[in-house]
Protein backbone atom coordinates (compact mmCIF):
# COMPACT_ATOMS: atom_id res chain seq x y z
CA UNK A 1 0.00 0.00 0.00
CA UNK A 2 2.76 2.43 0.93
CA UNK A 3 4.63 1.54 -2.27
CA UNK A 4 1.55 2.40 -4.34
CA UNK A 5 1.21 5.80 -2.66
CA UNK A 6 4.93 6.54 -3.11
CA UNK A 7 4.69 5.50 -6.76
CA UNK A 8 1.67 7.75 -7.37
CA UNK A 9 3.35 10.72 -5.71
CA UNK A 10 6.55 10.20 -7.70
CA UNK A 11 4.55 10.15 -10.94
CA UNK A 12 2.79 13.37 -9.99
CA UNK A 13 6.06 15.11 -9.03
CA UNK A 14 7.93 13.97 -12.12
CA UNK A 15 8.87 16.72 -14.56
CA UNK A 16 6.79 16.86 -17.67
CA UNK A 17 8.78 16.75 -20.89
CA UNK A 18 8.97 19.88 -23.00
CA UNK A 19 6.42 19.97 -25.80
CA UNK A 20 7.60 19.15 -29.28
CA UNK A 21 8.49 22.18 -31.39
CA UNK A 22 5.86 23.33 -33.82
CA UNK A 23 6.09 22.17 -37.41
CA UNK A 24 8.15 24.45 -39.70
CA UNK A 25 5.12 25.74 -41.65
CA UNK A 26 3.26 26.84 -38.49
CA UNK A 27 5.54 29.61 -37.20
CA UNK A 28 3.32 32.56 -36.27
CA UNK A 29 4.82 35.97 -35.58
CA UNK A 30 3.32 37.24 -32.27
CA UNK A 31 3.45 40.86 -33.46
CA UNK A 32 1.10 40.06 -36.37
CA UNK A 33 -1.46 38.22 -34.26
CA UNK A 34 -4.60 40.28 -33.49
CA UNK A 35 -8.19 39.66 -32.35
CA UNK A 36 -9.53 40.80 -35.71
CA UNK A 37 -13.01 41.91 -36.62
CA UNK A 38 -14.77 39.49 -34.26
CA UNK A 39 -12.91 40.83 -31.22
CA UNK A 40 -13.61 44.41 -32.25
CA UNK A 41 -17.33 43.72 -32.69
CA UNK A 42 -17.59 41.92 -29.35
CA UNK A 43 -15.82 44.76 -27.55
CA UNK A 44 -18.06 47.34 -29.23
CA UNK A 45 -21.17 45.31 -28.37
CA UNK A 46 -20.14 45.16 -24.72
CA UNK A 47 -19.57 48.92 -24.68
CA UNK A 48 -23.01 49.59 -26.18
CA UNK A 49 -24.65 47.20 -23.69
CA UNK A 50 -22.99 48.97 -20.75
CA UNK A 51 -24.16 52.38 -21.98
CA UNK A 52 -27.74 51.09 -22.35
CA UNK A 53 -27.67 49.56 -18.86
CA UNK A 54 -26.36 52.78 -17.28
CA UNK A 55 -29.04 54.87 -18.99
CA UNK A 56 -31.73 52.43 -17.88
CA UNK A 57 -30.44 52.46 -14.29
CA UNK A 58 -30.49 56.27 -14.22
CA UNK A 59 -34.06 56.28 -15.53
CA UNK A 60 -35.14 53.82 -12.82
CA UNK A 61 -33.39 55.77 -10.07
CA UNK A 62 -35.15 58.99 -11.13
CA UNK A 63 -38.51 57.25 -10.60
CA UNK A 64 -37.80 56.65 -6.91
CA UNK A 65 -39.75 59.08 -4.72
CA UNK A 66 -38.80 59.52 -1.09
CA UNK A 67 -39.47 62.08 1.60
CA UNK A 68 -36.29 64.10 2.03
CA UNK A 69 -37.53 65.75 5.21
CA UNK A 70 -38.58 62.93 7.53
CA UNK A 71 -39.83 63.91 11.00
CA UNK A 72 -36.90 64.49 13.34
CA UNK A 73 -38.24 62.23 16.11
CA UNK A 74 -38.87 59.17 13.93
CA UNK A 75 -36.18 58.23 11.38
CA UNK A 76 -38.44 55.89 9.38
CA UNK A 77 -41.20 58.41 8.78
CA UNK A 78 -43.57 57.30 11.55
CA UNK A 79 -45.10 54.38 9.69
CA UNK A 80 -43.87 51.70 12.09
CA UNK A 81 -45.24 53.47 15.17
CA UNK A 82 -48.86 52.92 14.14
CA UNK A 83 -48.70 49.13 13.75
CA UNK A 84 -50.71 47.10 16.28
CA UNK A 85 -48.73 43.98 17.16
CA UNK A 86 -50.99 42.83 20.02
CA UNK A 87 -53.31 40.89 17.71
CA UNK A 88 -56.99 41.30 16.95
CA UNK A 89 -59.27 42.45 19.72
CA UNK A 90 -62.69 40.97 20.40
CA UNK A 91 -64.44 43.88 18.74
CA UNK A 92 -62.66 43.09 15.41
CA UNK A 93 -63.97 39.51 15.31
CA UNK A 94 -67.42 39.19 13.71
CA UNK A 95 -70.19 37.45 15.70
CA UNK A 96 -71.25 34.07 14.42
Amino acid sequence: MVAAVVGAVSVLWAETPNPAPSPPGRNIDPSVLSPGLVGFLLFGGLAVAIVILVLSMNRQLKKIDFDEEAPSGDPDGGSAGNIDITGPSNKDVPDS
